[in-house]
């Protein structure tokens, strides 16, 4: 059986913390985004002042 292994290069390992750092942005604003949402509907459903 062969065993196959890519080597990691510094480019490599730099492309991949570039992917997941994007990553992490995207879903960073979406939660933003859903937690702004949330804040108002929970407006919506309460009076002035409470």
């Amino acid at each position: 059986m062969d065993n196959l292994t890519t080597e990691r290069t510094p480019l490599i390992i730099a492309a991949e913390i570039n992917m997941i750092t994007t990553q992490t942005k995207k879903i960073l604003l979406a939660s933003a985004i859903e937690i702004g949402r949330r804040l108002q509907e929970a407006k919506d459903l309460v009076k002035q002042g409470e």
